[in-house]
């Protein structure tokens, strides 16, 4: 199960990666996690990007640790959810009579016809009555599996499974109303130049490698680099003022609901995409305006909530 939204902003995160050298690609990740403090509240909170490869795991000690001491684990969207396909189903295509052809000029279609069949061995006609966010995540994934990377190894998803096998809840801090909501706001911006925008990337070939920086990004633990890149790679579309309201209130709305979660736990993990913790209303500066202070914790030393 594909969690549409955040891995689009993965994916998107990944095209200004082009310029990091791959010479690291083979060392031990490291990822991103803080700790958060207040009183006798303990959160630790994961970033996560969410196509990944073998090369991301093992998690770093001090990750499984985190959750081993945390009562349960928080994410964005619990795929294993029965209305999460249903949803998608439902608002992902478009009905009889209408398609995604329209937005695309004739050019444009036949050089992305082209690509997706040669390269990538995919049916472009198959794809027109996806509406644009599905179809830009689906074309985008075809990218990362050619160079090996898979949405099934994504980090929170790794997580919830971890947590399943040491019995620890898994609590929801979105739903997928909500996640497509977001992506329907974006649609609604400029479809056509961003189908033109992603076609051109397919076309240029260079999509897969820039996805693999991404996960070289991350396992680097490098918050500065992801930071620039999302900043960078801000397109028109997700400038709009309707875009960025949407967005700030998806943070402040994950902020009240791991803040009401911790009148249930006094230690809980969360992962979200490592987008939440970056840049201007990020989740950090939530809490940490909450009375929480913040610290980004080493790798290799095993985190201590307070008792």
């Amino acid at each position: 199960m594909l969690r549409f939204s955040s891995i689009v902003r993965a994916l998107r995160a990944a095209l200004l990666a082009g310029a990091l050298s791959l010479c690291c690609a083979g060392a031990a990740a490291q990822g991103l996690l803080w700790q958060a403090q207040r009183g006798q509240s303990t959160l630790f909170l994961a970033a996560s990007i969410h196509v990944c490869d073998a090369s991301c795991y093992p998690f770093p000690p001090t990750v499984l640790k985190a959750l081993q001491v945390s009562e349960a684990l928080a994410v964005e969207l619990d795929p294993e959810r029965e209305n999460v396909n249903e949803k998608i189903a439902q608002r992902g295509f478009y009905p009889p009579g209408q398609s995604l052809r329209p937005l695309f000029d004739d050019d444009q279609y036949q050089r992305l016809e082209s690509v997706l069949d040669a390269e990538y061995k995919k049916k472009l006609s198959a794809l027109m009555q996806m509406r644009p966010w599905l179809f830009q995540t689906a074309v985008s994934i075809y990218a990362a599996e050619k160079v090996g990377l898979d949405s099934s190894l994504g980090i929170d998803l790794k997580l919830m499974e971890q947590a399943r096998t040491l019995k620890k809840p898994v609590r929801e801090l979105e739903t997928i109303d909500e996640q497509l909501q977001l992506l329907e706001v974006l649609d609604g911006a400029d479809p056509a130049g961003a189908l033109k925008e992603l076609g051109a990337q397919m076309e240029s070939g260079l999509l897969g490698i820039q996805l693999s920086n991404l996960v070289v990004v991350w396992k680097r633990g490098d918050a500065a680099r992801l930071e620039a890149m999302l900043d960078a790679l801000q397109s028109e579309s997700e400038k709009n003022p309707a875009f960025q309201k949407q967005e700030q209130e998806r943070n402040q709305r994950m902020a009240q609901r791991i803040l009401q979660l911790m009148h249930e736990y006094r230690t809980l993990t969360v992962v979200v995409g490592a987008a939440h913790f970056l840049g201007p209303g990020n989740l950090l500066t939530l809490l940490q305006a909450q009375g929480y202070e913040i610290r980004r914790l080493p790798t290799d030393v095993p985190p201590r909530p307070k008792k």
